[in-house]
């Protein structure tokens, strides 16, 4: 199975947070995948030369969102650009599987890609809460809307009262093969569209930020596919639930930066990364360029 990961890297905080996922991934993964960067077309501001360098030394090709052309009409009811991830999904990638992660992200551990998804279509860790507009109401009107039941799948959240929902994603990181079914359906796009029609169509309020995560689950059902459920440690949410003694995840999700370099450990070890991809040459240019989002005061301490 050929397995391409990709993610987003459009301004300074995505950039930096790059530089500490793509050296942290090379480690744990070696060249077991391969790796695409995204950046929107319209976009006028260079990459900063440590970016450029950590992308060089990590293999990693830099792409272009598709309909982010300066000319490209505004695809979305307004500004969303949690959607940049989706029109990057709807790309064409020359793999069996394909996984999009966030970039405010770090391995550590070993991930295998096609084994976690095994026989699954689509595969994602469940989401830490529901939102107010996920009460069986909300989800019926979602659902409705395409044409479809409830489904039967039911999923338990993680945080809180780890209540019993609907299916519903931490959109973070998703593992999906590139065509589904007999019929070859692209995922990505087939998810773009629904995702293009829900913001356009649908009354029922809903929390906008969650777009995403929303119609993840409603394309996979009109699919005919559910989301496979797959373990915590694959999308361990950093900032939520802390550092885990019994386990040891194989991909974090810190969200900020102060938060990564609250965990020393886990600060030091993705540093430590981004010095080996550097070849020997000062962490300095990294500061330097990214110091306005590293959270100094947080990170003096690792220093």
């Amino acid at each position: 199975m050929r397995v391409c990961i990709f993610l987003i890297i459009d301004g300074l905080k995505l950039e930096a947070q790059a530089c500490l996922l793509l050296p942290s991934l090379r480690r744990h993964l070696g060249d077991t995948v391969s790796v695409i960067a995204y950046r929107r077309k319209d976009v006028t501001t260079p990459l900063q030369p440590v970016t450029e360098q950590v992308l060089r030394a990590c293999n990693v090709k830099l792409r272009e969102i598709p309909g982010t052309g300066p000319d490209d009409p505004n695809p979305w009811r307004e500004p969303y650009p949690i959607g940049n991830k989706i029109l990057a999904a709807s790309d064409r990638r020359d793999c069996d599987i394909s996984v999009f992660i966030d970039t405010d992200m770090v391995f550590t551990g070993p991930f295998d890609f096609a084994k976690v998804l095994g026989s699954a279509k689509i595969a994602a860790v469940v989401s830490d809460y529901s939102t107010m507009s996920n009460d069986e109401e909300g989800w019926t009107a979602f659902y409705a809307h395409f044409g479809l039941p409830l489904p039967e799948q039911r999923v338990t959240l993680l945080k809180g009262r780890e209540l019993t929902s609907l299916p519903y994603f931490n959109a973070g990181m998703i593992i999906f093969r590139e065509t589904i079914g007999p019929q070859k359906r692209r995922f990505g796009a087939e998810w773009l569209a629904d995702t293009l029609r829900f913001d356009h169509e649908v009354s029922y309020p809903y929390i906008r930020a969650n777009l995403d995560q929303l119609t993840l689950p409603i394309t996979a059902t009109r699919l005919g596919y559910p989301v496979k459920p797959v373990p915590n440690t694959f999308n361990h949410n950093l900032q939520g639930h802390g550092d885990p003694v019994e386990t040891n995840p194989s991909l974090l999700h810190y969200h900020t930066f102060g938060v990564l370099w609250s965990h020393e450990a886990r600060g030091r070890a993705a540093l430590e990364d981004l010095q080996n991809i550097l070849e020997g040459q000062s962490l300095e240019s990294f500061y330097d360029s990214f110091m306005a989002v590293l959270k100094r005061k947080r990170l003096k301490k690792l220093m």
